[in-house]
């Protein structure tokens, strides 16, 4: 017996379209339209006392009920996080973030 998992990765930029719009429930479509089980977002923004375009992470996760969520910061910026998300259908067990950063150059994780 086997079964197929879908894995998607998706640089969503700080949630801004090439029409300069952000728009975090855009988002959400399109993730949605990939149906994926798995999916590894960079460039989120988890700001909850700000902007609410800057609060990012969770209006992402609002939209995906059956969705376990883990956020890895990066860095901070505009007083909150900055960094990769993952959502997936399976329940997270661990989340852990990496930091993979290469001497004086931007702050990088996984």
């Amino acid at each position: 017996m086997s079964f197929r998992i879908r894995v998607a990765t998706y640089n969503i930029h700080k949630c801004k379209g090439l029409d300069q719009r952000t728009d975090p429930e855009r988002i959400a479509s399109v993730i949605r339209e990939v149906n994926a089980d798995v999916v590894a977002i960079q460039e989120v923004l988890d700001v909850r006392d700000g902007r609410l375009e800057f609060d990012q992470a969770r209006r992402i996760v609002a939209e995906f009920d059956n969705y376990s969520e883990c956020f890895g910061e990066n860095r901070k910026l505009y007083g909150g996080s900055y960094g990769n998300m993952t959502l997936s259908r399976f329940p997270v067990q661990v989340c852990r973030n990496y930091d993979v950063s290469w001497r004086h150059r931007e702050r990088r994780g996984c």
